[in-house]
């Protein structure tokens, strides 16, 4: 059973990962990040980072940490 179909990004999605906050948090092939509200379906940030996301966890006091093709960690 589908309950929302989520549609902004513009590439193929490679993670989604959900937050303390019930909120949803997708990534594209583009580096493009998203964060949506779950219960309503609207799309409340984007953040680009233009290299595809490999990784994305959320720290101890629930901080957003990506690492891309980029050799970086982002914090």
């Amino acid at each position: 059973l589908c309950l929302k179909t989520l549609k902004e990004h513009h590439d193929m999605i490679n993670k989604c990962l959900v937050n303390r906050e019930n909120q949803l948090l997708s990534a594209d092939y583009r580096g493009v990040l998203k964060v949506w509200d779950i219960k309503s379906g609207i799309c409340l940030n984007t953040i680009k980072d233009n290299q595809c996301i490999k990784c994305m966890v959320f720290g101890k006091h629930d901080e957003l940490i990506t690492s891309s093709r980029s050799n970086y960690i982002k914090i």
